[in-house]
C-alpha cells in the first residue's frame, strides 16, 4: 500500500493486551481466569500448562502506537511486554 499510493505506512503487530473495560465472555486468557475466579470455578489450563505468554496493558500498548507513528520506521513492529508469564 505504501509503494501504491506513496504515503507513509507503519505496521504494529499487537500481541496480547488487557485494561478496563474489555469484555468479561471474549475468550482471551486474562478474561478467562478473572472471570473463573470470581465464579469459584477451576481455572483453565492451555495446552500443556507450561507456555509463557506476555501481556501489555492498554495504556503502554497505546503510547507503543505512538511512538511508532512518530518515527520514520517502515518495518513491522512487534508491540509486546518482553516480560512472559505462565
Amino acid at each position: 500500500y505504501q509503494k501504491q499510493e506513496g504515503i507513509d505506512v507503519r505496521v504494529a503487530r499487537i500481541f496480547s493486551t488487557f485494561g478496563l473495560c474489555m469484555h468479561m465472555n471474549d475468550g482471551r486468557v486474562v478474561n478467562n481466569s478473572i472471570l473463573q475466579a470470581l465464579q469459584g470455578q477451576e481455572m483453565t489450563i492451555y495446552r500443556d500448562g507450561h507456555q509463557t505468554s506476555s501481556f501489555s496493558y492498554v495504556t503502554d500498548l497505546v503510547d507503543g502506537l505512538m511512538k511508532l507513528m512518530a518515527s520514520n520506521g517502515t518495518e513491522p513492529v512487534n508491540l509486546e511486554n518482553h516480560e512472559e508469564h505462565n
